[in-house]
């Protein structure tokens, strides 16, 4: 993904918490020359990523909860947008946040899909009777 939006955008930073995954992913990018993308070996949801604000944020995982991604919110710049993937199988939905100034946020569903759970993600609260 950061590979294709670092054809699009001018600067484009990805989070990855496999470090061998970003050592994998520095070579390709090296190789096809795409100097604008940054990797860096970080847990996304566990604090502010260096660069902030940022004007899109895409996550590849999914998270359980839409409360889950406030951290992420808070480092969109003012018409930012994110995407990512919420719910808990087999019911997730992707959804557009985009910041309309300062802690306004529009939410919009977009479509239903299935995808794993984000790495160091904190498990759903279960339905107790």
């Amino acid at each position: 993904v950061a590979a294709c939006l670092g054809h699009m955008a001018d600067r484009v930073v990805g989070v990855e918490i496999d470090p061998s995954l970003v050592q994998s992913a520095l070579e390709r990018l090296a190789a096809l020359g795409l100097g604008r993308v940054e990797i860096r070996a970080m847990d996304g949801l566990a604090g502010a990523v260096p660069g902030a604000p940022f004007d899109a944020i895409a996550v590849t995982g999914s998270v359980p909860e839409l409360g889950m991604l406030t951290g992420l919110e808070a480092q969109l710049a003012p018409g930012g947008r994110l995407v990512c993937a919420v719910g808990q199988d087999p019911a997730m939905e992707v959804k557009l946040v985009i910041r309309i100034g300062g802690s306004d946020f529009r939410r919009t569903s977009l479509f239903e899909t299935s995808v794993p759970r984000l790495a160091n993600c904190p498990k759903p609260r279960s339905f107790v009777f």
